[in-house]
């Protein structure tokens, strides 16, 4: 895994850990500016902002979004992604 944002404070070990993860499309250095701003508020915590295992899969690629990384596929059959308001209450019911 790429860390593309590794901030380690001088005292080890450190007293909290900050772990941004990126959204869809996106990569672990998209997260700096959040970064920077929690660093001058957690000044003695360490942030990570890893970019996600896999790329784009070949729905995304044909949207146009065939830049930057993503955790998990992002459809979930009826063409709309974790994030795109799928039917998440169905899911969940389901799963039960």
């Amino acid at each position: 895994m790429h860390l593309a944002i590794e901030w380690l404070p001088a005292q080890r070990p450190a007293p909290q850990l900050l772990l941004l993860l990126h959204d869809r499309g996106g990569d672990g250095a998209t997260m700096r500016p959040v970064a920077e701003a929690l660093r001058g508020a957690f000044a003695q915590a360490a942030i990570l902002a890893p970019d996600a295992p896999d790329a784009p899969d070949a729905a995304d690629a044909a949207d146009g979004g065939a830049h930057g990384r993503q955790w998990f596929a992002g459809t979930d059959g009826d063409g709309g992604g974790a994030g795109a308001g799928g039917d998440l209450a169905a899911r969940v019911q389901a799963a039960e």
